[in-house]
C-alpha cells in the first residue's frame, strides 16, 4: 500500500526576522571587537607598568653609580690641582711623594655607564607608543640626551688620558708607579695605591716637559668638572623621573 506524506510547505521569512539574525549576528561581531580590543588597552597598560617599574629600578642604580662618580670627580679636582701646584713649584723634589701619590691616582678613572637594559628594550619593543604619558615621555628624553652628552665628555677624556700619558712618561719614574699600586700590601689604602715611603725622583726637570704634563693635567680636570657638572644635573633628572614613574604606577 502506497503511503503519501503530506507536504509541509514553509512560508517565507519575513523581513524582521532576517534584520534580528542580521542584528544579533552583528551586535555578536562588535562586542568580540571592542572585549578584544579592551582585553589589548589592559594588556598594554599592564606592559607600560611593568617598563616603568623596570625603567625606575634601572634609574635607582643609576642614583647610586653618580653618587659615587660625582664624589670621585671631586676628589680628582682636589688632587689635580696641588698636583700641578707642586709640581711647577720651586720644592718640587721636597713634594714629590705627594706629587708621585696625586700623578698615580690621576690615572684612576671613575666613569658612568647608565643601566640601558629597559630602554634598549623599549626602543626595540615599542614600548614608548604604549607609555600614553606625555610628561614621562619628555623626562625620558631629557635623561637620554643627558647621559649621552656624558658619554661623549667621558670620550674626549678617554682621549686626553692617552697625551697625558705619554707625557707622563716624560716625568715620572715608572718604577715608582709600579710599586705604590699593590692590592696585596696596600689593602688598608684606597685603590690599593700608597705613597712612596721615601722622597722619590723624577725623570726630568725639563720646564717644558713638567708644563706640557700640568698642562694635560689642567685638561682632565677640566673634563672632569664639565661632566661632573652634568652628573649632578642627571642625578637631579633621574630623582625627578623616579618620582613621576611612581606617582603614575602606584
Amino acid at each position: 500500500m502506497e503511503v503519501h506524506h503530506p507536504h509541509h510547505h514553509s512560508s517565507p521569512r519575513s523581513f524582521r526576522e532576517y534584520a534580528a539574525e542580521f542584528l544579533m549576528i552583528f551586535l555578536a561581531v562588535t562586542l568580540g571587537f571592542f572585549a578584544e580590543n579592551i582585553r589589548e588597552h589592559f594588556a598594554e597598560k599592564e606592559k607600560a607598568h611593568q617598563y616603568l617599574e623596570d625603567l625606575a629600578s634601572d634609574l635607582k642604580q643609576d642614583t647610586a653609580k653618580l653618587t659615587a662618580s660625582i664624589a670621585f670627580k671631586s676628589q680628582k679636582r682636589q688632587q689635580v690641582d696641588s698636583l700641578v701646584h707642586l709640581l711647577l713649584g720651586a720644592d718640587r723634589d721636597k713634594y714629590s711623594r705627594e706629587i708621585y701619590y696625586y700623578a698615580r691616582m690621576l690615572t684612576l678613572r671613575e666613569p658612568f655607564y647608565a643601566t640601558e637594559g629597559t630602554l634598549k628594550q623599549m626602543e626595540n619593543d615599542g614600548g614608548f607608543r604604549i607609555l600614553h604619558n606625555k610628561a614621562i615621555i619628555e623626562k625620558i628624553n631629557h635623561y637620554i640626551a643627558a647621559k649621552d652628552k656624558i658619554a661623549q665628555i667621558q670620550q674626549m677624556e678617554d682621549n686626553i688620558s692617552v697625551q697625558m700619558r705619554t707625557a707622563a712618561s716624560k716625568v715620572f719614574d715608572a718604577r715608582v708607579f709600579e710599586k705604590m699600586l699593590n692590592p696585596e700590601t696596600n689593602a688598608a689604602f684606597k685603590y690599593y695605591i700608597r705613597p712612596p715611603e721615601q722622597p722619590v725622583s723624577f725623570t726630568t726637570n725639563n720646564p717644558r716637559e713638567l708644563n706640557e704634563y700640568a698642562n694635560w693635567a689642567v685638561s682632565i680636570n677640566t673634563g672632569q668638572t664639565m661632566n661632573r657638572m652634568l652628573m649632578m644635573q642627571l642625578k637631579e633628572e633621574a630623582t625627578a623621573l623616579i618620582v613621576a614613574i611612581e606617582k603614575v604606577v602606584h
